[in-house]
């Protein structure tokens, strides 16, 4: 009797051993996470966590892609603050031009090059800032970018192109004001005006950021934090 027990314990473990591969495989397969679609219920769309150019393959064929030259024929405003940054810096193997240049984010250009239809290139500006992000997110979904889908800034409209520039920089990692407060103070004015209550603020001083202690890009809790759930424990 004890050996049918320990025989049926060992197949059992067997199953549930395969079934774990078999989810692991698939999982990863998929190469990305899946996140709520804003259509009906149970809807989904992947988020792929490859580089622009495997994103734009899949949407274009390779003739329709024009090259960098041909956009900056047009488009040379927006060269130095493109190139300026790891964007746009070839040696950064996933940088948008190591791989398919302004393509890369804005879709293969033949048929807006040719007709000159703005409507025919993929522009974030005009998009809503949660569209916008989904190009962005087909890069940045590791490190502390890993929990953007549903953070609170996420679920709130605000997205990467709300206070990021690709080719207008102003700030560290592409920021569009000069410094970190300055960008976070821009929505956030209760939290400022609680700056002014005390002599002494390390973060009005300059001496430590907003990001010194949360993490806008997503967290396991609802004030952003990156270590614990007080700001007393961050």
């Amino acid at each position: 009797m004890g050996r049918i027990q320990r025989g049926s314990a060992a197949r059992l473990w067997l199953a549930v051993s395969v079934m774990a591969v078999a989810m692991f495989v698939g999982l990863s397969a998929a190469g990305g996470r899946a996140k709520p679609g804003a259509g009906g219920k149970g809807e989904a769309t992947v988020v792929a966590q490859t580089t622009p150019a495997a994103v734009a393959a899949q949407k274009a064929a390779p003739g329709d892609f024009v090259g960098e030259a041909t956009c900056l024929g047009c488009h040379e405003d927006a060269k130095k603050g493109y190139h300026d940054t790891q964007h746009g810096k070839a040696s950064v193997s996933r940088s948008p031009r190591a791989n398919q240049g302004c393509e890369s984010c804005h879709g293969a250009g033949k048929a807006h090059a040719d007709s000159g239809d703005a409507s025919l290139i993929l522009n974030p500006k005009k998009l809503s800032p949660q569209k916008a992000s989904e190009t962005c997110v087909s890069c940045h979904a590791k490190g502390t970018h890993a929990l953007w889908a549903g953070s609170q800034h996420d679920q709130r409209n605000v997205g990467c192109v709300t206070c990021h520039s690709t080719h207008s920089p102003k700030g560290p990692s592409q920021l569009k004001t000069a410094t970190e407060g300055e960008l976070c103070q821009s929505c956030h004015k209760n939290v400022t005006n609680k700056l002014h209550r005390f002599n002494h603020m390390p973060v009005r001083e300059g001496k430590m950021q907003c990001a010194s202690c949360h993490n806008p890009h997503g967290s396991t809790n609802q004030k952003l934090l990156k270590t614990g759930t007080t700001v007393d424990q961050s």
